[in-house]
């Protein structure tokens, strides 16, 4: 009898619920259908036929797959297909394999808008490939090539990657002959790198321009830049009345506690309402958050901790600066 061989099923399945009880939060609905028919595939749960043999009346029971796309052994025969398929694609000529990578920090915003930066991936590569290859101080042809996405490294931690096979050569600019790779290499690396990333970088920003990006819970620092920037405006607006205060007599520190106490409370205001307004929209996007629960004390509180000190050092900062101003030149500012 063959060894059983250890499948991602079994581990689902000996680990299912110490996962959901901790991850089941961030699971959207398609990848706990996913998960579910991964456990389910090949077992008594989706029910079976009985084969028998008709000389010896040998019993054999084949269990119903689940035909899942994302499950292991469902893929092998439209896997087999579709090698079959890029193989009768080949060219009888030599070929480059390259790997364009998108770098850690946009891991994030990539599970949060998978559709769009996978497609603004794609589009970089090809247009990168595309043009090196027509530039006749490289190759001076045009190129065929097949690009496989993969979102995962073999930890199975987010790394956008994109595997291109490349021929090493293609068509003369005027499509009469066959252009052979100059050098060893296909294209220029360093070309390709430089390329690549100007070219990612602007459909980048001009899909943020065009407000196509959601950033939600990934950019905690510009909220931060924004509490700062709009307290201490708010505070440098009050150096006409710190001006008079002290013109009046008012010491230092009465005036930098008095200026504090105000910001705070409308930090405190606004960080109490966002506090509010987060935990009412938040169930909405549990499918967009990864790692934390929709209702997460913990990263609630240190948000609103970070937020509160820079709250905190947006008032007094301004305040100081604005207590050692000669009164007589606060006054004239009116």
């Amino acid at each position: 009898m063959t060894e059983h061989r250890l499948e991602v099923a079994d581990v689902f399945r000996q680990h299912e619920q110490e996962f959901l009880k901790r991850w089941g939060h961030s699971v959207s609905t398609q990848q706990l259908r996913a998960f579910r028919d991964i456990c389910a595939c090949r077992t008594a749960a989706l029910g079976a036929q009985v084969e028998q043999c008709d000389g010896c009346s040998h019993q054999i029971i084949a269990y119903d797959s689940c035909r899942n796309r994302h499950c292991p052994k469902c893929q092998t025969t439209a896997r087999d297909k579709w090698l079959a398929a890029r193989t009768a694609e080949l060219l009888p000529v030599p070929y480059c394999h390259m790997v364009f990578t998108l770098p850690q920090e946009l891991s994030t915003i990539a599970l949060q808008n998978p559709r769009l930066i996978y497609s603004l991936l794609f589009r970089a590569v090809s247009e990168t490939l595309l043009t090196i290859a027509t530039d006749p101080r490289h190759l001076g042809a045009h190129i065929g090539f097949l690009a496989v996405l993969h979102t995962w490294n073999q930890k199975m931690l987010p790394h956008p990657h994109l595997h291109c096979l490349i021929p090493a050569g293609g068509l003369s600019l005027n499509r009469s002959r066959w252009v052979r790779c100059r050098r060893r290499f296909c294209l220029p690396v360093r070309v390709l790198r430089k390329m690549f990333r100007g070219k990612f970088l602007a459909f980048l920003a001009a899909a943020f321009r065009n407000k196509k990006l959601r950033l939600s819970g990934t950019t905690p620092h510009l909220a931060a830049v924004g509490v700062y920037g709009v307290m201490s405006y708010l505070v440098a607006q009050s150096t006409h009345d710190i001006g008079v205060r002290m013109a009046l007599g008012a010491r230092a520190g009465d005036i930098l506690g008095l200026v504090v106490r105000r910001g705070m409370t409308l930090g405190g205001i606004g960080i109490a309402g966002g506090l509010i307004g987060a935990a009412l929209v938040t169930r909405v996007m549990s499918s967009m958050l990864f790692g934390v629960s929709e209702h997460d004390a913990v990263t609630f509180s240190v948000v609103a901790v970070i937020l509160a000190a820079v709250a905190f050092a947006a008032t007094v900062i301004p305040a100081a600066r604005a207590t050692r101003v000669d009164p007589m030149v606060a006054l004239r500012q009116e």
